[in-house]
């Protein structure tokens, strides 16, 4: 009888832990991809506050942190609870977003709860170059429309979603145009997780009830994703301001603005100046095109900023007369590569002496099996003599000929011309690579 007991009793624990135990791990953890991004970069060395001081989830009181949650059971304890055992990661996150201020100050500005600063962390993780499977962007995973609304600007050279501080301003804009129209916290949250003609639907079919019934309306886990939030709105609270250390805080990086009235290629930069790319784009991850667009300010380093501006009439007129050359560039397209037309008699071993490569350099630059050619086929060359200044490069005019060519280059003969060119009839606007004597 006492063994029984106590086999009774071994099961009811076994049981009530079991219990516990998926309490405290039911968590949709695709609601938590932003959360558990591992491509934001967040620092460890930064941390500007001793702890968070979480509190056990039977002493939680939901109504000091906002309005209370309506009539709908958001038990947010698995979303607690995860983060408070991932607390490593979630001290980084918030970390991250009050060194941030704009974050909370574009909130603060315009009279909104606090609370909606956890957004970025949630859907994001504080990733600035955040993509979302819909189309979202940046750490507040705004939409093109949105970003549009509310004065962002996109185009091929720039996105300023990619800009913490300007999407901040854009999502506090949207964020308070949805609480003026729901006046609801958990309205506004799914409203900007969603949209809110999806929403609206979803309040239509419910029959204007209860907030449950709005959530199993618009389905796809959206229940889960208030329930996250709500976690870190009330995480948001234990972050005491009193706690701020100093701490190993990064130093600034002192910038300069920049705006240019003509856009400027990073190939012209890199060619002409040493310049940090990667602190550029660090300072600037709304850039998205390899260049230095113009009419936009951008922020620079001091060694950056003096070596561009104390250069850069070198460079524009590198960039223009030489890498916008169209000349140049076919004649960097001719030094690089050339085509070869296989002509009767020629063999491989003939072509690769003629151009002092390798027949096996042939056969891999043309992905040939064996050393078999045929007659009119055409191989691509890639001679070692590459460089421009054993060449001349001249332009096929009207009633050229390869003979009348060569007869103004002395030395130089029609058969050596058609040697370095594609072997086709030259026509008007040609350019043909010729090899000094």
């Amino acid at each position: 009888m006492i063994l029984f007991k106590k086999i009774l009793l071994l099961g009811f624990s076994f049981l009530l832990s079991v219990a516990f135990y998926s309490a405290e791990t039911t968590v949709n953890l695709s609601v938590l991809n932003g959360y558990n991004n591992e491509s934001n970069g967040l620092s460890v060395q930064n941390e500007k506050f001793s702890e968070i001081n979480f509190t056990p989830y039977n002493e939680l009181d939901f109504k000091p942190y906002y309005i209370e949650v309506a009539s709908y059971d958001l038990d947010f304890k698995p979303y607690y609870n995860y983060f408070k055992k991932n607390s490593h990661k979630t001290k980084q996150h918030f970390n991250w977003k009050n060194n941030n201020e704009f974050i909370v100050k574009s909130i603060e500005k315009l009279k909104l709860p606090s609370e909606l600063s956890v957004l970025p962390i949630l859907i994001s993780g504080g990733d600035y170059n955040f993509k979302s499977a819909f189309g979202g962007i940046g750490i507040w995973g705004l939409h093109y429309p949105v970003a549009i609304k509310h004065g962002l600007i996109l185009n091929k050279n720039t996105d300023e979603r990619f800009l913490d501080s300007a999407a901040s301003i854009a999502a506090a804009k949207q964020l308070k145009h949805l609480y003026i129209k729901y006046n609801d916290i958990n309205y506004v949250v799914l409203a900007y997780l969603t949209s809110p003609t999806l929403l609206n639907k979803a309040i239509k079919r419910s029959n204007n009830s209860s907030l449950d019934s709005v959530l199993v309306e618009l389905g796809n886990d959206y229940a889960d994703w208030l329930k996250a939030f709500h976690a870190l709105a009330y995480i948001n609270t234990l972050v005491d301001s009193e706690d701020f250390v100093t701490g190993n805080l990064k130093e600034e990086t002192i910038t300069y603005k920049l705006s240019l009235n003509k856009s400027l290629l990073f190939e012209a930069i890199n060619d002409k100046i040493e310049f940090n790319f990667d602190l550029f784009n660090g300072l600037n991850p709304q850039n998205r095109k390899q260049e230095l667009p113009r009419n936009y300010p951008l922020k620079l380093d001091s060694v950056n900023y003096f070596n561009l501006t104390n250069n850069l009439d070198s460079i524009y007129y590198y960039q223009d007369s030489v890498l916008l050359n169209p000349f140049y560039r076919e004649a960097m397209h001719l030094k690089e590569m050339l085509i070869y037309e296989v002509r009767s008699g020629d063999y491989l071993g003939k072509i690769a002496e003629l151009y002092a490569v390798t027949v096996a350099e042939i056969q891999t630059w043309n992905e040939l099996s064996s050393s078999r050619i045929d007659i009119g086929q055409e191989l691509i060359i890639y001679s070692p003599e590459n460089d421009t200044s054993n060449y001349l490069f001249y332009k096929v005019k009207k009633g050229d000929s390869l003979n009348s060519i060569a007869s103004k280059y002395p030395g130089i003969s029609a058969d050596s011309i058609k040697a370095k060119n594609p072997n086709k009839p030259i026509i008007t606007g040609q350019l043909l690579k010729i090899k000094k004597k």
